[in-house]
């Protein structure tokens, strides 16, 4: 496995009110969007490279989102902590089909991603950690001892941190 860059990106890509996301397979059980490290691209590059090969999605304009520093866990070696760069899709191609790291892909209705949002909210006072400005990392390791959460995740904690940046949630 290759060491973590500390580097990454994720993308919003919408289709009328809905956004394309995916429920994830791995390390942490989830839903997000389509996020990857940069693994040597600029962060525009990894931003398509993640929509096409997590969404089935050829996206040809982006704009910036946010750029954030957080404590977030992945399973890469040297994975402490990810530089995001998030984006939107502008322009887009294709028909949404889940890629290898994804059990599905989907258009998530505005009500199904506040759904999942409340979801994670639940699991982290469950858990004591604050809503606002919590422990990303211990928060992220709960979830994977959590056997409920596992069976009826909500939105991955990343997402649910930078998405309140972005006054989506």
């Amino acid at each position: 496995m290759s060491r973590c860059d500390n580097k990454s990106v994720g993308i919003v890509i919408r289709h009328g009110p809905d956004i394309a996301m995916i429920k994830r397979k791995n390390f942490p059980i989830s839903y997000a969007f389509a996020a990857g490290h940069n693994d040597g691209d600029s962060p525009e590059q990894a931003a398509i490279k993640e929509a096409r090969e997590e969404l089935g999605i050829t996206v040809e304009g982006l704009k910036h989102l946010l750029k954030v520093k957080l404590q977030n866990p992945c399973k890469r070696p040297g994975g402490t902590f990810h530089e995001w760069d998030i984006f939107e899709a502008t322009k887009w191609s294709g028909e949404l089909k889940s890629g290898s790291d994804a059990k599905e892909a989907f258009w998530a209705p505005p009500h199904k991603l506040h759904g999942l949002a409340e979801k994670s909210e639940r699991f982290l006072k469950k858990h004591n950690f604050k809503t606002e400005d919590f422990d990303l990392m211990a928060a992220t390791s709960a979830i994977d001892k959590d056997r409920g959460w596992q069976k009826n995740p909500g939105l991955e904690l990343v997402w649910f941190v930078m998405l309140k940046k972005i006054s989506m949630l």
